[in-house]
């Protein structure tokens, strides 16, 4: 009906930082691997539940004359 309101809700549950202290060369044709370990009672991804859970990657490169900021949505399988 017209009285419905959604309400968009992000919360964040975990998060984790990953910080290359020393200067490196991306050339642009090159692949960087990201990598990271999820805690172990971390819950799986639920994108049709009542309450949706779904896990994103956000990178962040800040270098002079080059900005990137992309956020990806990142399937976690449970066992």
């Amino acid at each position: 009906g017209e009285s419905r309101n959604a309400i968009l809700v992000h919360e964040e549950i975990w998060s984790a930082k990953g910080i290359i202290g020393q200067p490196r060369n991306f050339p642009f044709h090159d692949a960087v691997e990201l990598r990271f370990e999820l805690p172990a009672d971390a819950l799986p991804t639920r994108l049709s539940a009542d309450k949706p859970l779904f896990w994103e990657l956000e990178v962040k490169l800040g270098l002079p004359g080059l900005d990137f900021n992309e956020t990806y949505l990142v399937p976690i399988y449970g066992l």
